[in-house]
């Protein structure tokens, strides 16, 4: 009765739902007792591994073997995070975008286009009013999906991977540093909707190394960019597609991802589908000859893929019972077989508990399991695996999947792999 009195008192002195915590220590077995509303807990994003152009967003430029915490997103409530090569993206349980790192042409998205590195966590300014659902980001542009089901994008534009109207012309501006010149905003430096999808709700987006693949909430898979190498899903002789274009061998899709020059789907039915450049067997067909179509991939052992998450090149693909495939290029020990050879289909990571979400890296991959703890395996050089020294040697390369012991007594909720580097959210 005396608890529920005090537990009245707090309830009505506060007319917020943020996190209150009324302390009600009990004498006689001491201990304290915490009321709590429906808020969830809050999230803390860490960051490791090679740090040279800020994107581990820790105010410097320096490499980390361990994790640390990225402490300008302390008090954001970071929900999602993603990486690729030497830039970071944030997305916030309200629907607010930071990105961090290499701005070389303004790729981040934010008004400043004078630092070519952006050493910590800064608000996409643009996006500030628009809720955003979900984030990607490739090697040289970035993409968001509203709410709404509306995309944006921004970064450089060349091949037409920014999806916006091949007439639209970018302002030029000539930043002098020391004794060169540099020429940004080869595209649309601030995020800028993709008017030619007006109409269509998209659910998921993917950013590759040129190109652009959109998942809508009908199933239907759209993309843009360079064809080059088939990474679009259809034959084009153009070397830049700006509008983007249905791909027609593809429905009931609920998952896409891109590498460097090649991409991949998943069906409602659990099946997976890849095309693109082939070069190390990362399409998972036997063969090394890129395809211009999307082409189903077999060897699955009848289980259901329910996601899937590309590499620069390789594949990791995870079923519903928890069990991962991979295949594709494997020197650095990425494919987690206890070997670095190439695989040309997928195989099972021979792995005890069930695995929950994978994502892959420019050489390593990371996955988490049931119970919230964090594995990684591949190339650790740069300090990405979190082993927490610095190994300049074949040692630093893993080719099973390890615990990355800092996080034992945590829960880490997701978990994102760049070239080098890894960022990771606990709560």
């Amino acid at each position: 009765m005396k608890y529920q009195k005090m537990y009245n008192f707090f309830k009505q002195k506060t007319n917020t739902k943020r996190l209150f915590t009324a302390s009600l220590l009990v004498t006689s077995g001491f201990f304290a007792q915490s009321i709590f509303t429906d808020t969830p807990p809050q999230k803390t994003v860490y960051a490791w591994g090679y740090g040279n152009f800020g994107q581990l967003g820790l105010a410097n430029e320096n490499n980390q073997y361990s994790p640390q915490e990225v402490e300008k997103l302390s008090d954001r409530n970071i929900i999602k995070v993603k990486a690729n090569k030497s830039v970071s993206m944030a997305l916030s349980q309200d629907g607010k975008v930071y990105t961090w790192g290499k701005n070389k042409g303004g790729i981040l998205g934010h008004y400043d286009i004078t630092s070519f590195n952006m050493i910590q966590p800064e608000l996409v300014e643009k996006l500030e009013n628009i809720q955003i659902k979900q984030i990607s980001c490739g090697p040289f542009h970035m993409a968001a999906i509203s709410q709404d089901g509306e995309l944006y994008t921004w970064g450089n534009k060349d091949h037409g991977k920014l999806g916006h109207e091949i007439q639209q012309k970018s302002n030029k501006v000539e930043i002098k540093r020391g004794n060169q010149n540099y020429d940004y905003a080869e595209g649309s430096m601030l995020p800028t909707k993709v008017q030619s999808l007006n109409g269509i709700k998209c659910k998921q987006v993917s950013c590759g190394g040129q190109f652009t693949v959109v998942l809508t909430e009908n199933g239907e898979v759209y993309s843009f960019g360079n064809s080059m190498k088939g990474q679009l899903g259809y034959q084009s002789e153009e070397t830049g597609n700006f509008q983007p274009k249905k791909i027609p061998d593809l429905q009931n899709i609920i998952n896409i991802d891109c590498g460097q020059q090649f991409s991949a789907a998943v069906s409602s039915s659990g099946k997976v589908y890849t095309w693109g450049n082939n070069d190390h067997g990362q399409l998972g067909n036997n063969q090394s000859i890129y395809q211009a179509r999307p082409n189903q991939v077999t060897g699955f052992g009848g289980n259901k893929i329910i996601n899937i998450s590309c590499g620069d090149n390789f594949i990791a693909a995870l079923s519903n019972e928890g069990k991962l495939f991979t295949w594709g290029y494997g020197n650095d020990g990425q494919l987690g077989h206890s070997n670095r050879n190439d695989l040309y289909a997928p195989k099972q990571i021979e792995f005890k508990e069930k695995i929950i979400k994978v994502d892959c890296g420019g050489t390593h991959t990371a996955f988490l399991t049931q119970n919230n703890q964090l594995y990684l395996f591949g190339r650790g050089n740069e300090g990405q695996l979190g082993i927490g020294e610095n190994i300049e040697s074949e040692a630093a390369i893993r080719t099973t999947p390890k615990i990355v012991e800092f996080f034992k007594k945590m829960k880490v909720v997701d978990v994102t792999c760049g070239g080098e580097y890894t960022l990771a959210i606990t709560e």
